[in-house]
């Protein structure tokens, strides 16, 4: 039976209240509304479930009911159900159960494409490109990938059994009996120094609970090969912990500098957070990389450094979350997390997309009669690139530069890459460029990690995807009955370099892979190049 969310629009059910006691800080009338409000819900309940047409799953509706409630007070406040909040703490805390693999369908056969460091799987010795043929004794051919991975998935201390096809180098079948149990889930996914340069690299998938303790590793490790700048990669980051973001943060900024500005309603969560410890990294120069999902901490993150004019930023405009949400968790495995906050970051700028998205702000008048023409012509550019809006409020960073407040961060430096077609975008999807790179390391593998070894740069400079080896892609993509002549010759560029990164990410993971993608991606371009004049663009003097 479907379930319409609007039947049970009200709701926190006897499993909040008994979960949570916050008596002491209600007053009575309030306290009687949400009793009143409680026993409304469980009179519909009954009433539904003794009347209704069809048979009730009741936690499915109380599920319903409680996602619409939450979702009636604003779109970050949101009910988890079990799995759905198994996932989200896995993201926080950095710590995850299972095996440790990650697997997409490709030609009906289910492969793993991922290996997480340390993991059971890890340990057991599956590899990338791994196909799956047997799961528990049941073919997984066609298999769903969601069905797999319930079936993969398991407590800690349980054991699932898979039959591998391995890829490479055999096509012996291989037995491998995996016991399931805890491994750590890096948020971390690529950190090295750019080839010839003294620059480290760092991409964040997202902030959990130990962000920055790899972050301060990844530091000290890049920094003993000479790092004197670092890029801070927060593309495609949505957030994450709070406290993690600040801790990283802090190794930029003296003890005690002010970093953010937390305004709730709830006296306990409305403070002012400041840099937790003596930063080592004061003197290192930054370039943070954002895009248009660069969210809620990726913009703490980002719109701190603006602000003090401690790295600049560079991409596209950011997704405009600037409220705070905390999580409290069910006694039936099930979680909820409710806006509590919004920040403003040192300068006073709101990160929260403004409610009037239309609305026409008119500018600082002491901007109009103190910024300089550059500074005004500056402002003009950025203004043409927020929707046509005309005016916006204007605020000073540390070193006296005017930036917008628009909602989330405006660049310092506007950056996009070129899009891909159509045919690119169909060839990915569906796994295609994945699939032919795993054919051809089938017998290419171990001939290349025998030249190569770990020298990822190396293979960077010296192998080549000539044209013999796209018209054996074009020939893999017509088989498949997907290919467009004129679309392949706009993006050809594109796909001689993916498939080297793809055949980099396999032999040595995402350091590989971002290495080699870099020559195609102009905000990483756009950052090296801006780094020469570093000192003039933040007013560095």
């Amino acid at each position: 039976m479907k379930i319409n969310p609007k039947f049970v629009f009200l709701i926190l059910t006897y499993f909040i209240i008994n979960g949570i006691n916050l008596n002491a800080e209600l007053d009575s009338v309030r306290q009687k509304e949400i009793n009143f409000a409680v026993k409304k819900f469980q009179y519909m309940l009954e009433i539904a479930d003794k009347f209704h047409k069809d048979s009730l799953r009741i936690p499915e509706v109380s599920s319903a009911a409680f996602k619409a409630f939450l979702n009636s007070l604003d779109n970050q406040s949101i009910y988890y159900n079990k799995d759905e909040f198994t996932k989200i703490n896995d993201a926080n805390t950095g710590n995850s159960e299972g095996i440790g693999i990650e697997i997409v369908p490709l030609a009906d056969t289910l492969t793993i494409i991922k290996v997480i460091q340390h993991s059971p799987a890890d340990s057991a010795g599956l590899q990338q490109g791994d196909k799956i043929l047997f799961i528990n004794g049941q073919s997984a051919i066609a298999m769903a990938k969601s069905s797999a991975d319930s079936m993969i998935a398991g407590e800690p201390g349980t054991k699932v059994q898979l039959i591998i096809k391995r890829q490479f180098g055999t096509s012996l079948l291989n037995e491998y009996i995996v016991e399931r149990n805890e491994f750590n889930l890096p948020s971390l996914d690529a950190a090295f120094i750019i080839e010839n340069t003294k620059i480290g690299y760092m991409k964040l998938s997202r902030f959990s609970s130990k962000t920055d303790e790899e972050i301060n590793e990844n530091l000290a490790k890049l920094s003993k090969k000479g790092m004197n700048t670092l890029i801070v990669d927060l593309r495609g980051n949505l957030g994450g912990v709070l406290n993690a973001t600040l801790s990283a943060l802090s190794n930029f900024f003296p003890k005690d500098t002010k970093l953010l500005k937390i305004n709730a309603k709830y006296k306990d969560f409305d403070t002012v957070r400041n840099s937790e410890f003596e930063g080592k990294y004061q003197k290192l120069k930054l370039a943070v990389l954002v895009d248009k999902n660069s969210a809620s901490a990726s913009e703490i993150f980002a719109g701190v450094l603006q602000d003090y004019d401690r790295g600049l930023i560079i991409g596209e405009n950011t997704y405009q979350k600037g409220t705070v949400q905390r999580i409290w968790n069910m006694v039936d495995g099930t979680g909820f997390r409710i806006t509590i906050a919004e920040y403003e970051t040192p300068s006073g700028r709101r990160i929260q997309k403004p409610e009037d998205s239309l609305k026409h702000y008119e500018t600082d008048p002491a901007f109009e009669m103190n910024a300089s023409a550059e500074e005004k012509k500056r402002i003009k550019e950025m203004i043409k690139l927020t929707g046509g809006h005309t005016y916006f409020p204007i605020v000073t960073t540390q070193n006296g530069r005017y930036i917008i407040v628009r909602g989330g961060v405006v660049p310092d430096i506007q950056a996009v890459n070129d899009s891909i077609n159509i045919l690119t975008k169909v060839l990915t999807k569906r796994g295609y460029f994945l699939e032919f790179v795993y054919n051809f390391l089938y017998s290419q593998k171990d001939e290349l990690l025998k030249k190569y070894k770990e020298d990822f740069y190396k293979f960077n400079n010296e192998y080549k995807i000539d044209d013999n080896f796209l018209n054996d892609f074009k020939s893999f993509s017509l088989s498949k009955n997907v290919w467009n002549e004129e679309y392949y010759t706009q993006d050809k560029e594109y796909f001689r370099i993916y498939l080297k990164a793809l055949i980099a990410y396999n032999l040595w993971g995402e350091n590989g892979y971002r290495c080699v993608m870099m020559r195609w991606d102009k905000i990483v371009q756009t950052a090296l190049n801006s780094l020469n004049r570093y000192e003039s663009i933040l007013q560095i003097h």
